[in-house]
C-alpha cells in the first residue's frame, strides 16, 4: 500500500459511505470553491441600495427592450400571458413524450432529437422555465411586503458587519433566511428587490429538483415526472403579493425538500441509515436557524424515518440512529453558539431569537383568536384554496377508483372508511343546503380531513404488510406533513398569508402518492420485495384515465390561477424608476455611507434612500411588547447601538397609515425621546406626518441649510 493510499484510507469511509479518490478530490475542490465565494462576498464593497450597480436595472433594460416592440403595455401583456400559457403545457408534453416515446424510428437524427428531449436536463429546464417566465415581470415591482425591505436592508448591512446578531435583528427570522440575499455580491451586484425575488425563484427550482429526485427513488422516472407537475405548476402561477416575494418560508422549503429526498432514499434502502439520520438531523438544525416555524415539518420527516426503522425490525439501531440525528441537529447550534460567544452577542441571540420567538407565539394574531377563522385563513388566497381543492378532488377520484376493492381491505379499515366517507358526505350536503356563506362551509370538512387522515394511516400501520410498503410510508409522510404544516401555522397565532407556503409541498406530496398508487407496476422494488396485497389490480382503462384526470385538474388549476392581463400590464408599467420623494429628501440631507434610523416598520425608506440602518432595529414592534423585560432589553440595545454608530438622520415614520405603527411614536419611549431631543433638530414634517430629525450635536453632527 503506497503512502497516498495510507493517508486517504481514513477518509474513504464517512458514516458508512465509501469515498473514492475522485470523490475526495471533488469534495476538496467544492470546499475551496465555497471558501472562495465566502471570501468574495465578505470583501465585496456594496454600492448604494437600488443603485445602477444592482440587478433591477438589468431587468428594466430587458423589459424595456421587450416593450419597445409593442404599442402599449396592454398589447405586450397579452403576448406575454399567451407565452406563459404555452409554457405551462411544456413540462406535460415533455413528460408525455418520455412516457410514450416512439420506438423503432428510422431516422437517426429524429431518434437523437427524441432522446435529447426525453433527457432529465431538458425536463428540468421544462419545469424551471415556466416559473422563471411567468414570474419574471414581478421583478419590476417595488415593495410587496414590509418584511421584504427589512430582509434586503439587513443583507446590505451584513456586508459591513457579517456577525448576524450584532449587525441585524430580523425578529423571528434567522440568519439562514438573510445570508442567501448576499449572493449577488459574488457578481459585484448589490441586493435589491429584483435580486431577492430571483434568488427565491432559484431556491424554489432547487426544491423541485430535490423532490423530483425523491420521486425517482420511489418510482420509475416516467411516472415521477408526472408526479412533480402539480408543484412545479403552482410555483409558476403564484401571484399573490406575499407569495411571490422572497418570504421567510422559501429557504425552509428547500430544507424540507432535501429532508424528504433523504428520507425516501433511506426508505428505498439506497442510502445508509447512519448517513441518512445524520443529514436529517443537520437539516432539522438548519431549519431552526432559517425559520423556526418550519421545524415541526422537519421533525415529522424524522419521525417517519424512525417509524420505518422500527417497522422494519431495526429497533436495535434506534439508539445509535437517534444519536446521529441529535449530533447532526446539534452541529448548527454549536456553530452559532461558538460564533455568538466569540463575538460577545450570546445574550442578544438568546433574547432576540429564542425569547423573541417564544413571545411571538404567545401573542394574539391580527385577525382574532384561532379557531374556525384559522381554516378560513388557510383558504384565504386563491393559490392555497384551489391547490387544496385539487388534492381533495383527486382523493375523491382515487376513492372512486378503488371503491370495488374495499373487500380486499381488512374489516376494520372497510368499516372506518365507509362510516367516515358516509358521515362526511351527509354533513357536506347538509352544510351546503343550510345557506352557508363564504368559505365557512368548508371549515368542518377540512378539519375532518385533517383528523381522519392520520387515524386511517394509523390503522394501516397495524397491518403487517405495511412494513415494506413504500407508498404507504409516502402516504404517512404526506399526511403527517400536512398536519405538521397546519400546526406550525396555527401555533404562530399570527395570520400572515405567506405562512401558507408551508402547505404546498405537503399537499403536492399527497398528490404524488395518489398517482403512484395507481401505477404499482411503476414502483421500484428491491429483490424479494412484494407490493402490498391491498393495492387494487391495474386495469388497462383505470390507470391512464386517472392520469388524465390528474393532469386535467392540475392544468385547469394552473390556468385559472395564471395572472390576468391587468397584472402583467401593471408590472410592465413599473419598468421605470420607482419614485420616492421621501428617499430623495433623505439623500439630499445625508451623504453616501451615512447611517440613519427609520423609526417604525418602514424599511422601504432604507432602500429608497440608499442608506444603511444605524441600529439592528428595522421594526420597532419589539419596543412595545406586553413583557416589561423584553421592552427594556430592546430599548437599552437601541440606545447602545445608536451611541456606537450615531445615525446622521432620525426619521419618525410611525404614522397612522403605516402598518402596525399607530400611536407608536418615539416619544412613547423615554430613553429614545431624550436621545433624539438632546442631539437632533427637526428639519421637516411631510404631508403624511413623517418627521425628519438631523443630528446637530455630538459625533457626526452637521449643520442644516434649508433648501
Amino acid at each position: 500500500m503506497g503512502r497516498d493510499a495510507v493517508l486517504l484510507t481514513p477518509l474513504r469511509s464517512v458514516a458508512g459511505v465509501k469515498l473514492s479518490r475522485g470523490r475526495i478530490i471533488g469534495l476538496a475542490a467544492a470546499t475551496l470553491a465555497i471558501a472562495a465565494c465566502i471570501y468574495r462576498i465578505l470583501t465585496f464593497a456594496p454600492q448604494e441600495l437600488d443603485d445602477p450597480n444592482t440587478f433591477r436595472p438589468l431587468v428594466v433594460a430587458f423589459f424595456s427592450k421587450f416593450l419597445s416592440g409593442y404599442p402599449n403595455p396592454v398589447s405586450a401583456a397579452i403576448v406575454w400571458r399567451k407565452c406563459c400559457l404555452l409554457l405551462l403545457l411544456l413540462p406535460i408534453a415533455i413528460a408525455a413524450l418520455n412516457c410514450w416515446q416512439p420506438t423503432g424510428l428510422k431516422s437517426r437524427a429524429l431518434s437523437k432529437i427524441t432522446k435529447l428531449l426525453c433527457s432529465r436536463p431538458v425536463f428540468l429546464a421544462a419545469i424551471f422555465l415556466p416559473i422563471l417566465v411567468t414570474r419574471a415581470p414581478a421583478l419590476l415591482l417595488g415593495e410587496l411586503n414590509p418584511d421584504e425591505s427589512q430582509f434586503i436592508a439587513s443583507a446590505q448591512k451584513l456586508f459591513k458587519d457579517p456577525v448576524f446578531f450584532r449587525s441585524v435583528d430580523t425578529g423571528t427570522v434567522g440568519p439562514g433566511d438573510i445570508y442567501p440575499l448576499m449572493l449577488p455580491g459574488l457578481f459585484h451586484q448589490t441586493p435589491d428587490y429584483a435580486s431577492s425575488r430571483l434568488i427565491g425563484l432559484f431556491i424554489l427550482c432547487l426544491s423541485l429538483w430535490a423532490l423530483y429526485s425523491a420521486f425517482s427513488v420511489i418510482a420509475t422516472d416516467r411516472i415521477a415526472r408526472f408526479a412533480i407537475l402539480p408543484l412545479s405548476g403552482i410555483f409558476a402561477v403564484l401571484h399573490y403579493g406575499e407569495l411571490q416575494q422572497y418570504n421567510s418560508e422559501v429557504p425552509s422549503l428547500l430544507i424540507l425538500s432535501l429532508a424528504i429526498y433523504m428520507a425516501l432514499r433511506f426508505i428505498a434502502n439506497s442510502l445508509p441509515a447512519r448517513l441518512a439520520f445524520a443529514i436529517l438531523g443537520l437539516l432539522s438544525g438548519l431549519s431552526f436557524f432559517a425559520k423556526m416555524q418550519s421545524l415541526p415539518l422537519l421533525l415529522a420527516v424524522g419521525a417517519v424515518s424512525f417509524g420505518y426503522s422500527l417497522a422494519t425490525k431495526r429497533s436495535n439501531q434506534l439508539v445509535p440512529l437517534f444519536g446521529l440525528f441529535a449530533a447532526g441537529a446539534a452541529l448548527p447550534f454549536v456553530l452559532v453558539a461558538a460564533s455568538c460567544l466569540a463575538t460577545g452577542v450570546w445574550g442578544d441571540f438568546w433574547t432576540s431569537y429564542i425569547d423573541g420567538n417564544r413571545a411571538y407565539v404567545g401573542q394574539t394574531g391580527g385577525v382574532g383568536q384561532p379557531g374556525a377563522v384559522f381554516i378560513s385563513f388557510l383558504l384565504l388566497t386563491d393559490e392555497a384554496r384551489y391547490f387544496s381543492f385539487t388534492f381533495i378532488a383527486l382523493l375523491g377520484a382515487y376513492l372512486l377508483r378503488t371503491s370495488r376493492t374495499l373487500r380486499g381491505l381488512k374489516r376494520g379499515d372497510t368499516m372506518f372508511l365507509s362510516l367516515a366517507i358516509g358521515g362526511a358526505a351527509v354533513f357536506a350536503i347538509l352544510t351546503f343546503l343550510y345557506n352557508a356563506n363564504g368559505v365557512d362551509k368548508y371549515i368542518y370538512l377540512v378539519l375532518f380531513g385533517i383528523i381522519v387522515a392520520p387515524i386511517y394511516f394509523a390503522l394501516r400501520f397495524l397491518q403487517s404488510h405495511f412494513q415494506l410498503d413504500r407508498l404507504g410510508w409516502l402516504g404517512v409522510l404526506a399526511s403527517l406533513l400536512m398536519v405538521s404544516s397546519a400546526c406550525a401555522i396555527y401555533v404562530a397565532n399570527n395570520h400572515f398569508p405567506h405562512y401558507v407556503m408551508l402547505l404546498f409541498i405537503p399537499v403536492g406530496l399527497g398528490m404524488a402518492n395518489l398517482l403512484f398508487l395507481n401505477y404499482p407496476d411503476r414502483i421500484l422494488v428491491r429483490p424479494g420485495e412484494r407490493l402490498p396485497s391491498l393495492r387494487p389490480p391495474v386495469h388497462a382503462f383505470w390507470s391512464p384515465a386517472f392520469l388524465l384526470v390528474f393532469l386535467a385538474l392540475n392544468l385547469a388549476t394552473q390556468t385559472f390561477l395564471l395572472p390576468d392581463i391587468n397584472y402583467y400590464r401593471d408590472c410592465f408599467r413599473a419598468a421605470r424608476t420607482i419614485p420616492s420623494p421621501e428617499g430623495d429628501f433623505i439623500r439630499s440631507v445625508t451623504q453616501p455611507g451615512d447611517p440613519i434610523v427609520i423609526w417604525g416598520w418602514n424599511a422601504a425608506l432604507y432602500i429608497a434612500s440608499r442608506r444603511l440602518p444605524a441600529t439592528r432595529d428595522t421594526n420597532m414592534r419589539n419596543f412595545f411588547r406586553s413583557s416589561p423585560q423584553i421592552n427594556a432589553y430592546y430599548r437599552r440595545r437601541f440606545i447602545r447601538d445608536a451611541q456606537r454608530n450615531p445615525p446622521i438622520l432620525f426619521v419618525d415614520s410611525a404614522v397612522p397609515k403605516m402598518l402596525m405603527n399607530d400611536n407608536n411614536r418615539f416619544e412613547m419611549v423615554p430613553e429614545v425621546k431624550q436621545f433624539v431631543e438632546s442631539q437632533y433638530t427637526l428639519i421637516k414634517t411631510d404631508a403624511d406626518g413623517r418627521r425628519y430629525y438631523l443630528r446637530t450635536a455630538g459625533p457626526g453632527a452637521r449643520p442644516y441649510r434649508s433648501q
